[in-house]
Order: C-alpha cells, then sequence, then structure tokens
C-alpha cells in the first residue's frame, strides 16, 4: 500500500486542505482489511448478497438470446491481443483460439483440429488461415477446411469447424459461443463517452466458481470505494432492497451524506455522493460512484473458465483526475485489493462458497482485532 498512501499524500498537498489528511483514515489499516470489517460486521446486507439472489427468484430469465450480454464472455483486454498473434482461451473448460486481423476485427474457432483432438493455438496465423500441425488441415477465418492433406478425401466440408463471434466493445474482448454472428454487445450502464474519461484495468485469477467470484467483487468494489470517496463509518445498506430494471438486470442504490473524513468532503466539497449497484445475470457488475458532476464507474466482468478457476476483469472509468497520480491511486487500489482477495481465495482447501468466504474473513477480523484491540 506504500505507492497509494504516497499517491494520496500528493493529492494532500494538491488540495491545500490542513484537514485533508482525515481522508486518509481509512489507508490506517489496508482498504482490504477494512472490507473485511465489513463482511464481519454486516455478512447479510451488503450488496453482492443481495444482487446475486434476485435472478435465482426470477421465473422469466433470457439467458439464451444472442442480443444479451449474458452468452458473451469477456476474454481480455483489447491491448493484450496483437494481430496474427493467437490465443487460447478457456470458457467452461471448453478452448477456443482467438486472434486479431490486420483489420482489427478478430476471429474465434475451436482450439482443435476436426481430425483429431490437436490443439490449433500454437500454430502460426497466414493470410488469416489456420493449419494443424499434425493434420495439415488448413482452416480459414470462417472455419472452413480449405487444404486437407488426405487425397482420399473428396469433401473436405465434412472437416469444416464452428466460428464463433468475437468483438471488441469498450477495449474489452468479447466471444459468443452460441455461434451465431451478431456483432451486438450491450452493457447494463449507459456511459456517455462524450465526457472525457481515463479508464484504469485490473484483473485476476481465482482458484474458485464464478458466482463466488463475481458476488464477492461486487462488495470489495462497493466497500472500498465508500470508504475512499464516502462515508467510512458507516452504512446503510440495510434499508434497500434490488429492483428489476430489464432482462436479467438488477439494481440497488443508495445515498451517503460524505462524512468529515471523505475524499469527496474534503477534496471536492461535496457533501452527499450516490452509489449505484448492477448485477448483469451471470456475469458482470457495475457500481457506480456518482459525486455531483465527478462520477467513477466500476464494471467487473468474471470469465467462467472452469468449475474451480474464474478470471476477474474490472475497468474503472472516471471524468476527474486526469493525470498520473489519479491512475496511480486507482490502479494501486484495485491491484492490490485484488491480489490480497485472490491470495485468501487461492490458498482455501475444499470448495468454496460465499459462506465459506465469509467465514475466512471472520477469522482474519477476529486475529486482527486480537493484535490490535481498539
Amino acid at each position: 500500500m506504500n505507492s497509494l498512501v504516497i499517491s494520496l499524500l500528493a493529492l494532500f498537498v494538491t488540495t491545500n486542505s490542513f484537514h485533508f489528511h482525515k481522508a486518509l483514515y481509512n489507508v490506517k489499516k489496508t482498504s482490504f482489511l477494512n472490507f473485511i470489517e465489513r463482511i464481519y460486521k454486516n455478512s447479510e446486507i451488503f450488496p453482492g448478497s443481495l444482487l446475486i439472489q434476485c435472478p435465482k427468484q426470477d421465473d422469466c430469465l433470457v439467458t439464451n438470446n444472442t442480443n444479451d450480454v449474458s452468452v458473451w464472455y469477456t476474454i481480455g483486454n483489447s491491448k493484450d491481443f496483437l494481430s496474427g498473434t493467437s490465443q487460447k482461451i478457456t470458457i467452461e473448460d471448453q478452448n477456443f483460439i482467438v486472434w486479431k486481423k490486420d483489420t482489427n476485427e478478430f476471429v474465434g474457432l475451436p482450439d482443435t483440429c476436426s481430425r483429431g483432438e490437436e490443439s490449433l493455438s500454437e500454430c502460426i496465423i497466414s493470410e488469416n488461415n489456420i493449419e494443424c500441425p499434425n493434420h495439415k488441415n488448413i482452416y480459414n477465418e470462417n472455419g472452413e477446411c480449405i487444404q486437407n492433406c488426405d487425397t482420399m478425401l473428396e469433401n473436405d466440408c465434412l472437416y469444416n469447424v464452428n466460428n464463433y463471434s468475437v468483438v471488441e466493445c469498450n477495449h474489452w474482448v468479447y466471444l459468443n459461443k452460441n455461434s451465431v454472428y451478431n456483432p451486438i454487445v450491450s452493457v447494463p450502464h449507459s456511459i456517455n463517452f462524450n465526457d472525457i474519461y481515463s479508464i484504469n484495468y485490473a484483473d485476476e485469477l481465482f482458484l474458485c466458481d464464478y458466482e463466488t467470484v463475481i458476488t464477492n467483487a461486487l462488495d470489495l468494489i462497493h466497500s472500498i470505494f465508500t470508504d475512499l470517496f464516502g462515508n467510512v463509518r458507516s452504512d446503510t445498506l440495510s434499508d434497500n432492497k434490488p429492483y428489476h430494471v430489464g432482462i436479467n438486470h438488477y439494481k440497488m442504490e443508495y445515498l451517503y451524506e460524505s462524512d468529515n473524513y471523505s475524499l469527496a468532503k474534503y477534496a471536492f466539497g461535496i457533501n452527499n455522493i450516490t452509489i449505484k449497484d448492477e448485477y448483469l445475470y451471470p456475469y458482470t457488475t457495475i457500481t457506480t460512484i456518482n459525486m455531483n458532476r465527478r462520477e467513477v464507474i466500476i464494471m467487473a466482468s468474471t470469465l467462467p473458465i472452469s468449475n474451480n478457476k474464474t478470471k476477474l476483469f474490472i475497468k474503472c472509468y472516471r471524468n476527474f483526475w486526469h493525470s498520473t497520480m489519479g491512475k496511480d491511486v486507482i490502479t494501486t487500489l484495485l491491484n492490490s485489493v485484488l491480489s490480497q482477495h485472490s491470495t485468501i481465495v487461492n490458498n482455501m482447501p475444499g470448495k468454496i462458497t460465499i459462506e465459506s468466504l465469509k467465514q475466512k474473513y471472520r477469522t482474519l477480523y477476529e486475529e486482527n482485532q486480537s493484535y490490535n484491540p481498539e
């Protein structure tokens, strides 16, 4: 947390506020320990615990509509995909190969030759065609077998493979497992990109199922950014209930009065903030912190690799702090908390659930309290 403290101290100097040091209350402990304390005291009323239950109680779920984001999987950051270089992507134990063309469009195919179990992920891409290293079958970007080395086979179309829609949207790359071409990727939050937003990215691998990750990620983000910008001493979540705003889309809103330890109060002179938590079943959450004209938007998306392996991707938009210092504060905060959280999750034995995580947090909180009694 040292770099975060340094960045916040630099922010203290730029705001020229004698009392601004009180806004550093939340880094007396690490932000992650603050989160553990919140979970320990409010284990039944956190937004993740409430929002995750809504889709399960809704009989009108739509999860097979190709226009719905539920069939799209976030597979990575746009900058991580280089033209002509393939990547192996695993989704729910199914392997795909993805590459970006010179036109910045994407190709998605199964990562298996149609004549055997050979992986295509290490093959060289040439003119957007890929060749199986063993059978020498060549597939084009549409999955068509355009060359078959076995001269006894006359109908190469028998060896065609599926192709999958892969698109870039707002700096993330999405893959549609339905094998139906549909370039539309909808998101549950309308961001006005005419305004100037700076963006931070973070990602982390967790050794547990996606539902546990996405539920807990929402709680992590809510708690951390509430502490950073809003009210670090009290929470009023128990009076709020989720409501349905669209297909597989649920939302909760909170009003906070910024206290004397708040960045919103001392950095910006703002007395009230609004937080909106959204859940788009089953893979995406959005948290929005609104401080009058200043806004922070955190989008988290899970990639279910297998039953016990999940990749979490996070984007954080903000329309203020357009500086290296602002980027460092948010990036350090996100990376530090995700790293600490994944370390705990990845070292827990057996099947991990929300309840087992809460129990782990309670244990950590009690251990911390025993060493640091108030």
